[in-house]
């Protein structure tokens, strides 16, 4: 089973028309599972709880809750259900695979290898557990092993698309290199699925990069974003008026309504900005501080700015719900917020949750944390926009495959930070990617002050921050 981007909070009501509880139980699992592989989670959810309420240990029902849960971005719930599921029974290896993916979702990466391990020990010729092992090794640094993986997935399942275009990151593969014959042979193939042509050309596109093809690379990259771009539909008016509205809620007049609200915390650290400006390496430098945990790319506020509306009780939509908040709702989510950083580290003095898009939920985290630390990281708009481009991401980032939508997409992120940066200043710290390349120690040593640390030398060796 692959299991794909995760489309936010998934409500599991009932159903209207319920199933049949006399239809055998194998029959409702059958049908919770034409559900969901049709893409209607509501639907399989309501069917696999109804069969929960009958047999509380059915396995194959609890797996696919937890699956409808991850898809939903609910990882630790999804972990929840597998894991009930694999108490049941342990042999099979596409639970163990499963869980994995949903320790990766949550950033544990020792957690995900071992169980990823513990599906290939079930089935050795799990093609999809050596791919999503081989994901993680190379998240760790472990290049030659996951590049093992990825070959061997290959080995498995020759036309493994997805295994090519994750080799290509980490392997140095010549132009005329055999295993780019096979991908253009794939690639020949009048029946080949469009989302395995995208991956192969996003392969052969990183594949050229590297060699200094850049035309040709270019051509592949192009290829492979157009065939992304046709699976979704997009408008860039939309993401304009959702940038109005939050300009509009997010006044000056409203924080001062909202004075006292929220949590005086300051252990969240929240580093924002496009994806490909550096997020990552300013995570790396701050986690590297013995004080600093650093969880990765959390995707709790999403979906709590997903629910709030609900929550609220409110017909608008975020965030035009957002003046119905009351001092005791703020209070609670932002205990809710504080409660999921303690799944990552319950000790640290600080946890940074670096999910670049949080740029557009800077009004929400001042608004639940007045005192948060947050870090704005920019790099050269085209060298921005060119990498996203030219690389392909799990999540949902519709605006990435088409360069006008994209040079519109990054016009509207300018004009939001221009609004944050109004209102609150230099309680943003900002950061250049160039500049922190170029001086590592003089902005590393600002990054450290402005989180009111002590200076700490293995913040210049981030590198060995695993």
């Amino acid at each position: 089973m692959r299991w794909h981007t995760p489309k936010g909070i998934i409500e599991l009501a009932p159903l209207q028309n319920k199933p049949d509880q006399n239809i055998p139980l194998s029959d409702l699992m059958q049908e919770a599972t034409n559900h969901f592989n049709h893409h209607r989670l509501q639907e399989a959810g309501s069917i696999c709880q109804t069969i929960l309420r009958l047999l509380p240990d059915h396995a194959d029902a609890l797996h696919l809750l937890g699956v409808i849960n991850y898809q939903a971005g609910m990882y630790k719930q999804a972990i929840e259900y597998i894991k009930k599921a694999i108490m049941v029974d342990p042999s099979k290896a596409h639970y163990h695979n499963n869980i994995g993916e949903a320790y990766r979702g949550l950033g544990f990466i020792e957690e995900a290898t071992q169980s990823y391990i513990q599906a290939l020990q079930l089935q050795p010729e799990f093609d999809v557990a050596h791919n999503n092992l081989a994901n993680v090794l190379s998240a760790v640094g472990k290049n030659d092993e996951a590049a093992y993986h990825y070959a061997y997935a290959i080995k498995l399942k020759p036309d493994y698309a997805e295994a090519y275009r994750n080799l290509s990151l980490i392997a140095d593969i010549k132009p005329d290199d055999a295993r780019v014959r096979s991908i253009q042979t794939l690639l020949n193939k009048p029946d080949l699925p469009d989302n395995d042509a995208m991956h192969l050309h996003f392969a052969l596109g990183k594949i050229h990069e590297k060699a200094n093809n850049y035309d040709t690379a270019f051509d592949h990259f192009q290829k492979g974003n157009r065939l992304k771009r046709k699976t979704f539909n997009f408008l860039i008016a939309n993401y304009t008026r959702y940038i109005d509205q939050l300009i509009e809620v997010y006044s000056k007049s409203y924080f001062q309504k909202l004075a006292g609200y929220g949590n005086p915390s300051v252990r969240p650290i929240f580093i924002v900005g496009m994806p490909r400006s550096g997020t990552t390496l300013v995570e790396q430098i701050i986690s590297s501080h013995p004080e600093v945990y650093g969880a990765g790319e959390l995707i709790f506020l999403q979906n709590m700015e997903q629910s709030l509306p609900q929550r609220l009780g409110q017909r608008d939509p975020y965030p035009l719900c957002m003046p119905a908040l009351t001092p005791d709702m703020a209070r609670d989510l932002a205990r809710q917020y504080l409660e999921h950083l303690d799944t990552y580290s319950a000790d640290a003095r600080h946890v940074t949750d670096k999910m670049p898009g949080n740029y557009q939920r800077i009004g929400l985290i001042k608004t639940l944390f007045p005192n948060a630390h947050i870090i704005h990281c920019q790099r050269n708009p085209l060298d921005t926009c060119v990498s996203i481009y030219c690389n392909y991401f799990r999540g949902t980032h519709n605006y990435a495959y088409d360069l006008q939508e994209l040079g519109l997409f990054y016009r509207q992120y300018e004009r939001l930070m221009a609004h944050w940066r109004k209102l609150f200043g230099k309680e943003i710290h900002e950061v250049r990617y160039e500049e922190l390349t170029r001086n590592q120690e003089p902005l590393s040593r600002a990054l450290i002050a402005y989180l009111g640390l002590d200076w700490d030398d293995r913040c210049l060796e981030f590198y060995n921050n695993k």
